[in-house]
């Protein structure tokens, strides 16, 4: 298993914006590549799979959608993904700073 794009950085985003991430996922192993699992390290997060199942030399991607609306600061987020090859569990990170809109109180 092959990720091109492990690290992700957001840099400063605001929150009340949300992101579509596409990660592509390449199966560099000598037989099929099984995706099990995307796991997520919080409720901000949800992940998805164009295909569970990639044949050898081939690819699919990871679907990520985050919403930072409960985060403010650095954030770290993380992504493991479960597969049957001989790395078990690969991690893709995201990375930010999540600024929080002001409201002005006269």
């Amino acid at each position: 298993i092959f990720i091109n794009d492990s690290i992700i950085n957001l840099d400063t985003i605001q929150s009340t914006d949300s992101f579509n991430i596409e990660v592509k996922i390449y199966n560099i192993g000598l037989k099929e590549l099984k995706l099990i699992n995307a796991g997520v390290s919080c409720g901000c997060t949800n992940t998805g799979f164009q295909d569970s199942i990639i044949p050898k030399n081939d690819s699919t991607i990871l679907f990520i959608k985050y919403n930072p609306h409960d985060d403010s600061g650095e954030i770290s987020k993380s992504i493991i993904i479960e597969n049957n090859s001989p790395e078990p569990f690969k991690v893709i990170k995201i990375h930010g700073f999540v600024k929080r809109d002001t409201i002005s109180v006269e």
